[in-house]
């Protein structure tokens, strides 16, 4: 193309195997059907624009070099796969169809900054990935959708772009690593993006649906929502909250206490307990043996299997302990607090 700004426009069927820009800003324009295997436009600021969806080789390899370069796909009623090309370079990429799809993965956005569109055009970006990094990238005007039959994690890194993506079929997750969002921006994402968790730097939340929950080794703030949600708080001291629904609260190991637990209805919610991650002769699918005391020192159970303590009085009341050699509970450690619990049963505890 040589060194100033130079447009090259491929018309008709015309087709070309390599277009090699220069230091100006080049504009390269696909009007026709004609295709190209190479495109690199060089320095500066550079515009590739496709209006044909049989000009878009999914093979085609796009390199922006330096400068901000940008992508412009203008077909309608099309699907364009951006997964097999390959697209070094480049920052920006704009949907300016209508009824437009691009399929995406994490590396076809390796580099962009920014993904848009116009706002009546209905176009979206749709990704199969299990995981997809949204952080640094400014999304407005196009959806970025989940096609995964089990659910995407989107990692974003400001609300705007959060507002952009869209669950899908599965159970999807928008995440963040540097902000939280407030307590309307979620419900406000919850009822209208299909997403059913959400895990920002104030927690774990969960919409009005059934979730799966699991925290991290920090001290996890879990919220659970509506549905009957399955949570696992992990290690850390763990602030939890089931929400409606009968809720399962799940330990594999004691060392994962000593969390809390803020709205437990007995009956209702249970206790997970891994007979494996407990040992001390738990079995699986058997009752718990459940010791109800005023005070942890005072329980006592013949025996060294392990059993559970529910202190019901003082400064502990509502306490679950678990006492993991028999005998006097003096030895037991603090599982889980239930708040407001005034008293608990066996059946509240499920062996697995």
């Amino acid at each position: 193309i040589g060194t100033g700004s130079t447009f090259v426009d491929l018309q008709s069927t015309a087709a070309a195997t390599s277009i090699q820009g220069g230091d100006g800003n080049d504009t390269v324009y696909f009007e026709g059907a004609g295709t190209a295997t190479s495109i690199q436009t060089g320095a500066n600021s550079d515009q590739i624009y496709f209006f044909n969806a049989s000009a878009w080789n999914t093979g085609i390899t796009i390199d922006g070099g330096s400068g901000f370069d940008t992508l412009y796909l203008y077909p309608s009623n099309a699907t364009l796969d951006l997964r097999s090309a390959t697209l070094t370079n480049l920052e920006s990429i704009n949907l300016n169809g209508s009824n437009l799809t691009a399929l995406i993965d994490a590396d076809a956005l390796t580099g962009i900054t920014n993904l848009s569109g116009n706002s009546s055009g209905n176009n979206k970006f749709v990704t199969a990935d299990a995981t997809l990094d949204l952080s640094g990238k400014s999304v407005s005007a196009v959806t970025i959708e989940s096609s995964n039959v089990t659910g995407t994690t989107f990692t974003v890194s400001n609300s705007t772009s959060a507002f952009q993506v869209l669950g899908g079929s599965g159970s999807d997750t928008i995440q963040t690593s540097n902000f939280a969002f407030t307590a309307t921006q979620r419900d406000a994402i919850f009822n209208g993006s299909s997403i059913e968790l959400i895990h920002d730097t104030s927690g774990f939340y969960g919409d009005e649906t059934a979730n799966t929950i699991t925290g991290t080794a920090a001290a996890d703030n879990i919220q659970g929502g509506g549905g009957a949600d399955r949570i696992t708080g992990a290690a850390g001291l763990d602030s939890l909250s089931g929400g409606a629904g009968g809720d399962t609260f799940v330990f594999n190991f004691p060392s994962e206490g000593m969390d809390t637990i803020s709205d437990f209805v007995p009956l209702s919610d249970s206790l997970e307990i891994s007979a494996a991650g407990f040992g001390s002769g738990l079995v699986a699918g058997s009752s718990a043996t459940l010791i109800t005391a005023s005070d942890v020192s005072l329980a006592s159970h013949a025996g060294s299997i392990g059993y559970f303590i529910f202190v019901d009085q003082g400064t502990n009341a509502g306490t679950v302990y678990w006492d993991a050699t028999g005998g006097s509970g003096t030895d037991a450690i603090a599982l889980v607090k239930l708040q407001g619990v005034a008293s608990l049963a066996s059946s509240d505890f499920h062996l697995v």
